[in-house]
């Protein structure tokens, strides 16, 4: 798809994706809790790496479970009092919905069909990585079909170093690599304003 149509395209998607997203979630914050007092959960084996973890037992809640780290995880960003708050951290607020990423409404990253445009790196391995400890200011836009995200690093006002990321999560180097180990499945959304190092 040429980059003209993707700009004209981009905005409308976004905000569909983000329509059925946002409905979702809001789901999750009722449906994730209720699981969670019931404990409707089991073991299985992540699809990144095999590791046993916990998914939903009931079918319904599938969209709202996380194939690769499960709906127990989460540890490193924050520590729970309980398993309960733990489970209803992880599956609603911190990954909230990720099973999406296993449906029709996420498309797989396909080597060799990722565009992109950025500064100041020509290197497509150079963005989204730390340059002696911290991220260096960065922008670049990527797409693939209908997907597409932006990408930005910098300051922003009053804020200090933050990260704004939009769209599907694509990263410059797809083109050569095709899908990171991240990206197994399907292709994530995000809407992330985010303060970095």
């Amino acid at each position: 798809m040429p980059i003209a149509l993707s700009f004209i395209t981009a905005p409308f998607i976004w905000a569909l994706y983000l329509i059925i997203k946002t409905t979702l979630i809001l789901m999750g914050y009722v449906l994730v809790p209720i699981a969670a007092a019931f404990k409707a959960y089991e073991e299985s084996k992540s699809v990144r790496d095999g590791r046993t973890i916990l998914v939903w037992s009931w079918p319904l809640m599938w969209l709202w479970s996380n194939n690769e780290d499960g709906i127990y995880d989460g540890q490193a960003y924050w520590v729970a009092p309980n398993k309960f708050i733990q489970i209803v951290y992880w599956a609603a607020v911190r990954n909230p919905c990720n099973n999406m990423r296993y449906t029709f409404l996420a498309p797989e990253v396909k080597k060799g069909e990722v565009q992109w445009i950025g500064r100041p790196f020509r290197d497509a391995a150079a963005y989204d990585k730390k340059v002696n400890g911290i991220y260096p200011d960065q922008i670049y836009y990527a797409w693939q079909g209908l997907a597409s995200c932006v990408y930005i690093v910098r300051s922003f006002g009053i804020f200090r170093r933050r990260r704004l990321w939009l769209g599907f999560k694509l990263y410059p180097v797809n083109r050569e690599l095709g899908p990171t180990l991240v990206q197994k499945g399907g292709i994530g959304f995000t809407l992330q304003f985010r303060r970095l190092p």
